[in-house]
């Protein structure tokens, strides 16, 4: 297992996009404007224009007319893009004069947040320790407030005053230094120097001047120091010194630990491509009577089949408008004639003049047949390649099968956006030349000609891709590509929502179409593809999830020279193994260089992600990007008589097993200790990447047992799995859909998503109050979960837990169990328009007797004609008074501002509350802006931090026309964060939710229950120890889901309490070699007695269910893990035994608060006059079908009547007792009109059928 961990470490949850999108940036645009790089005029011959060296710059916004670097979290704040300057140097030529110049802006480019572009991805590593491995919410440190000169030293989450550190609050507020110093001083004296350098570049200058306002110092402890010593400790190991929380960036500490990126924002949103699954480019398909090749080069792409009918050969072509003999194209690409005939063709078929005949369908275009059949292949090869297409088609069993992921590739952001900048380059090189060819087709010009000005206010490059990004359409015409949903917005409800968005797989196959084939769990995707992680209806099986060590490829270099050192005959085709280097023909030779191939990329001569494959008479070498590989284990014993390392362990070996526990260990001890990483692992061949066609050639063993048959060992069975399936406790040991529910539902779970919460500004975030890590835990399950460990009580205790309903515990709950907090954002923008109005916040009406009853404030309000002007209306002088007071306003206030979150008890403390916000993420004391008073009541349109809402307006806003058009809230909310641009306005509004009937849970095995009854504790059963339980699930809940995980979780986790230690309880986590149990903890050792785990000598390897419950024995408890249970009612012993123990609950995002909704008269539809749809729009509720059948069963035709008629659209028509005609009310016609009661919708039917000629009439009875 510590081969994966150092897998992971090294590498990351999302390296593919992060690999491919550093590629893109790095190889791919130089080789696409190499292609693209000239633009010529047809109006002037002497003109031409030529680009080179591109690179894009890191990410930076013009503020105040000054070029700045801007972080991810400001373009969050702000819905700015991260965007980077794509730079050329240009040398063009006007009057036979050439001019160079350099830095040419001729675009942005999207930067991918932790690429070589981001600021985060390229900081150093005295810099990423604060960001990555600290967590920003670490409560053991102190939070430092140089403005008030306090020091409040935070202890169990509580911010207390530190009673002895009384003089140095007085030294910093006499001396107005902000340096944090420690108590032990085991630095060196240059690391010292190195500290102090980095605390001043950050901002803790000696003078206070550029120091910030609040900053938490994590781990430190301040003391009196003279002003040229300067110590630091940690406080938790001095193993972690490096691990410093201080940074030469403090903006860094405001991104989450977690967060290695792999997304774009665009305008403020997290966006994130999705990997799409695509059929191989270049490689042949062949199915019944057809061999298909889908060209691809950067210049074209098309797509050439070879069809079989009534024995004879065609080519046909998406740009063929006929199908094309076949002889005719192998005689123009000089295959010889005993080749064409050993196909079946006949004398006569030879005799076809073949020029004619491309003359014929080419039309004097001279080449066009070599540009648009295989492109992707020399014209000297065609020939022998189509021969190969048409007698692959006359094998038998040679058939492609499509849904094998060797015949697949995955596109990465890398390569979709190659494909986008192309296009986009292409289309920005034509508008140029159009511009160019315009001026200069003017024989008069007013001004000296500059061409550089045209591609200065050219945005198509930048529009291209933020567009395609934002929306998630590619669409580039030259290829004919129309794709939509390729990137999606990402979700930061769950840790594990996150990572399954960064590693979900899309199929283009079409959702409605019912086929089974692509669906299904082929044998291809073992290893690479989790078998678990597929959504429920129409997507599933079409969308999936990589597996934990998949690894997707770039295009690699491989040198064709490879090919000659090993003898391969390069343009002979007539000896026994063809090579294909990547799906073209490059030779052929006597004998397979599979195993030499091998050998040398474990050498490290060629690269590592070469593929080497063969077939009885193929041999495939393939280094195009896209493919599908996972690392594996090289057996060393494998031909045990032909290699040394396996040969001289087989002479000296007693028994086979010692061999693969010995082989085990070592690679366990070295990678543990980090004596070898994983990149050392594969530099020296230990570990190698095979592809899924390479997998067809190797025999992989799950288990680490000798043997001199296997090619390769697994690392771990789990890594079949994906991140998600991983969190499943005893995987193995449930019914296959229960985790695949769990997939799902683990997403929707409400704990930390990010530890940056409070500074990001989402739609929607749910934060559990206090999330816990599970007893039973799996070693790779992320740090941040979305749970906590609940002793459950299976048993039947009332009407109110069938259907997988639970019963909670009350007091469980107040004490905070499952409580959580939901922060809804909203913004509203500043609008400013074309005749130099713009919108104005207006302060609120005064109110009789309003009280803000944030923190007790009392909000003073004046009304909108007191705060504006003295004078009756609203006129044209009052909006100009606004809005000279607005531009005053943001003439001295040019940064955001940001409301902080600290608790307020006076108007002073609420004028400090406003706070600028600028690049370096400090802050510093602001007056309210638009303030109509002189006390300082924040009387300005805006809602104050801390304020309650309900029924109320969160933002004033007016537009210059009066209308208002502001923001305003229904629900009961805390007014959390405000954020103020000059643009826009972000409000984040907090919610205490506390579960209640209706809301629903989950345990990790994807048993979901929603809330039944909530009792409280003292009339719940207890146990002889006085447990009350905090959960009670009906047992019934088991049989049918066959869930036995869950009962081991329960086992295990019953074991874990009672020893004070995690239980490990990953899938499949015992192999041969294991010779500790899951009681580890972090590799120490541990058992009751204080020794480390139970080891194989003591025989209490915990490994069974069985070995858990003989522990549960031994420490005095019931084998089967059931326990008494007294009733709370009568204190009288239950007569049957419970299954009691701990296990890890989820609550989901589903709750009642969300969905509840009533109504009695609302809002109508003007057409039909029926009640509006949605619970948004407070709708109306829904009589359907099945509604209706229902009451007609119970014969409730008066509740019918009522709901269907009175409760939705009742109106009274006119109808004629004579002839029977819809009439209006109160008209003139043969009979007397009487007034009918039916549906407004029904009317409207007989309205717009009599307007069709069509009559229908209402036949009446007596009245």
């Amino acid at each position: 297992m510590n081969l994966i961990k150092s897998f992971l470490k090294q590498n990351g949850l999302f390296r593919h996009h992060l690999t491919s999108y550093n590629h893109f940036i790095t190889t791919d645009l130089k080789n696409i404007l190499k292609v693209n790089n000239t633009i010529l005029s047809d109006i002037d011959p002497s003109f031409h224009m030529k680009m080179s060296n591109i690179r894009v710059n890191k990410p930076n916004i013009i503020d105040n007319m000054v070029v700045r670097d801007v972080l991810p979290e400001e373009c969050r704040l702000r819905d700015l893009s991260y965007l980077g300057d794509i730079v050329v140097d240009v040398e063009y030529c006007v009057c036979r004069k050439i001019n160079v110049r350099k830095d040419v802006v001729i675009g942005k480019m999207p930067v991918m947040v932790g690429s070589i572009l981001c600021h985060l991805g390229s900081a150093g590593e005295d810099e990423e320790m604060g960001w990555m491995k600290e967590c920003i919410l670490d409560g053991n440190g102190n939070i430092v407030n140089d403005n008030d000169g306090i020091v409040d030293e935070m202890k169990d989450g509580r911010i207390v005053q530190n009673e002895t550190d009384n003089t140095v609050k007085e030294d910093i507020m006499n001396e107005k230094r902000n340096v944090a110093i420690a108590d032990d001083t085991f630095l060196t004296e240059e690391m010292h120097g190195a500290v102090k350098d980095s605390l001043i570049e950050g901002g803790f200058t000696e003078n206070g001047a550029d120091s910030t306002k609040k900053r938490a110092v994590s781990g430190l402890r301040t003391k009196k120091r003279n002003e040229t010593q300067m110590n630091s400790t940690i406080s938790r190991d001095i193993a972690q010194m490096k691990r410093l929380f201080v940074t030469k960036r403090p903006a860094y500490r405001r991104e989450c630990p977690l967060d290695e990126g792999a997304y774009f924002i665009i305008k403020g949103v997290e966006r994130a491509i999705l990997i799409q699954e695509q059929l191989s480019k270049n490689r042949i398909i062949v199915t019944n009577e057809t061999s298909t090749v889908s060209s691809f080069t950067s210049e074209r792409k098309s797509r050439t089949t070879v069809i079989r009918k009534n024995n004879n050969y065609f080519v046909k072509n998406n740009v063929f408008t006929e199908d094309v003999p076949l002889i005719v194209l192998l005689k123009n690409y000089g295959v010889e004639e005993h080749e064409i005939v050993s196909l079946g063709c006949s004398l006569n078929d030879l005799r076809i003049d073949v020029h004619a005949y491309l003359k014929s369908v080419c039309k004097g275009r001279e080449g066009f047949m070599d540009e648009i059949v295989l492109p992707n292949v020399k014209r000297e090869v065609k020939g022998f390649y189509l021969l190969t297409m048409a007698r692959l088609i006359e094998r038998k069993g040679t058939f492609s099968d499509l849904d094998f992921l060797g015949n697949k590739r995955f596109e990465l952001s890398g390569s979709l956006l190659c494909l986008l900048f192309e296009d986009a380059l292409k289309r920005f090189n034509e508008e140029i030349k159009k511009g160019i060819d315009k001026i200069l087709s003017k024989r008069m010009r007013a001004q000296e000609f500059q061409p550089l000005s045209l591609i200065s206010l050219n945005n198509t490059i930048t529009n291209t891709l933020c567009r395609a990004i934002s929306t998630g359409n590619w669409n580039i015409g030259r290829f004919r590509m129309e794709r939509s949903g390729v990137s999606t917005a990402l979700s930061r409800l769950s840790y594990l929502n996150t990572v399954n968005t960064l590693t979900r797989v899309v199929s283009q196959f079409e959702k409605t179409r019912k086929i089974a084939g692509p669906r299904s769990l082929h044998t291809s995707c073992f290893g690479v593809l989790c078998p678990c992680d597929t959504p429920e209806g129409e997507s599933c099986g079409l969308v999936k999830t990589l597996s934990m060590l998949t690894e997707i490829t770039v295009d690699v270099p491989f040198d064709e020279k490879v090919f000659l050192v090993l003898g391969v005959a390069m343009g002979n085709f007539k000896n026994k193994f063809l090579v294909f280097l990547n799906g073209c023909p490059v030779g052929s030779c006597n004998e397979c260089i599979v195993e030499r191939l091998v050998r040398m990329r474990r050498a490290g001569t060629i690269d590592k992600y070469v593929s080497v494959s063969r077939t009885d008479t193929f041999v495939f070498v393939s280094t195009d990007g896209g493919r599908i590989c996972r690392p594996l284990l090289v057996n060393p014993y494998v031909n045990a008589d032909n290699n040394e390392l396996g040969g001289k362990a087989a002479v000296n070996s007693a028994s086979d097993t010692n061999h693969s526990t010995r082989f085990a260990r070592f690679l366990q001890r070295t990678v543990y200790n980090e004596y070898m990483s994983m990149h050392d692992l594969v530099h020296k061949g230990v570990v190698e990447y095979l592809d899924i066609n390479e997998q067809c050639n190797a025999l992989i063993s799950l288990r680490h047992r000798y043997s001199t048959k296997h090619t390769h060992y697994e690392l771990h069975p789990i890594t079949m799995l994906s991140y998600s399936a991983t969190t499943i406790p005893f995987p193995e040991h449930n019914q296959s859909p229960r985790n695949t529910y769990q997939c799902a539902m683990g997403k929707q779970s409400m704990g930390i998503a990010c530890f940056n919460y409070k500074q990001r500004f989402d739609n929607v975030l749910f934060i559990n109050y206090y999330v816990q890590r599970p007893v039973t835990y799996g070693d790779y399950v992320p740090e941040v979960l979305s749970g906590q460990n609940v002793m459950v009580a299976v048993m039947s205790l009332s009407g109110y837990d069938i259907e997988d309903a639970i019963v909670l515990n009350r007091n469980s709950l107040d004490r905070g169990m499952a409580r959580v907090t939901v922060y809804k954002s909203y913004s509203v923008g500043i609008g400013r328009y074309g005749d130099g109005s713009s919108d104005v916040i207006m302060p609120f009406k005064e109110c009789d007797g309003d009280v803000c009853q944030g923190q007790g404030v009392e909000k003073k309000r004046k009304s909108v004609k007191d705060a504006t002007s003295n004078t009756k209306g609203r006129g044209n002088d009052d909006w100009d008074k606004n809005k000279r007071m607005n531009d005053e306003t943001e003439e001295k206030n040019t940064e955001m501002e940001m409301y902080g979150e600290e608790e307020r008890q006076n108007d002073k403390e609420m004028k400090n509350k406003r706070e600028n916000y600028n690049e370096g993420a400090r802050k510093c004391n602001h007056n309210p802006t638009n303030s109509t008073s002189s006390n300082l009541t924040m009387n300005d349109g805006i809602r104050c931090v801390g304020e309650i809402v309900k029924n109320d307006i969160l933002i004033n806003k007016y537009s210059p026309k009066g209308v208002f058009n502001g923001l305003f809230h229904k629900k009961l909310a805390i007014v959390d964060t405000v954020v103020i641009t000059d643009t826009l306005i972000k409000i984040k509004m907090r919610e205490t939710r506390t579960p209640v009937i209706g809301d629903k849970f989950s345990s990790r095995h994807g048993q979901k229950g929603v809330v039944g009854r909530i009792i409280r504790a003292v009339d719940l059963p207890f146990n002889e120890r006085g447990i009350v339980p905090d959960l009670i699930m009906n047992p019934h809940g088991f049989p049918s889901r066959m869930t036995l995980g869950k009962i081991k979780e329960v086992v295990a986790g019953k074991v874990g309490v009672l020893l004070g230690r995690r239980m490990e309880c990953s899938a499949y986590s015992f192999n041969e070699y294991d010779d500790k149990c899951s009681v580890a903890d972090n590799g120490d050792d541990i058992d009751s007695d204080g020794d480390k785990y139970f080891t194989c000598n003591d025989k209490k390897t915990l490994k069974t269910i069985e070995d858990y419950c003989m522990v549960l024995q031994s420490l005095g408890y019931s084998y089967s893990g059931k326990e008494t249970f007294y009733s709370g009612m009568t204190g009288k012993p239950i007569p049957t035994h419970v299954f009691f123990g701990p296990v890890y609950y989820q609550r989901l995002k589903h709750m009642v608060e969300d969905k509840i909704h009533a109504r009695n008269i609302g809002k109508r539809t003007v057409l039909t006059r029926q009640p509006t749809e949605g619970r948004s729009r407070e709708g109306g509720l829904r009589v359907g079908e099945m509604e209706r059948d229902c009451l007609v069963g119970h014969g409730a035709a008066e509740m019918l009547r009522d709901r269907l008629l009175f409760s939705s659209d009742a109106v009274d028509v006119g109808v004629c007792d004579r002839c029977y005609v819809v009439k209006d009310r109160g008209g003139a016609c043969c009979g007397r009109v009487v007034d009918v009661k039916m549906p407004y919708a029904c009317k409207l039917l007989f309205v717009e059928l009599m307007a069709m000629g069509i009559y229908p009439r209402i036949k009446i009875g007596k009245y």
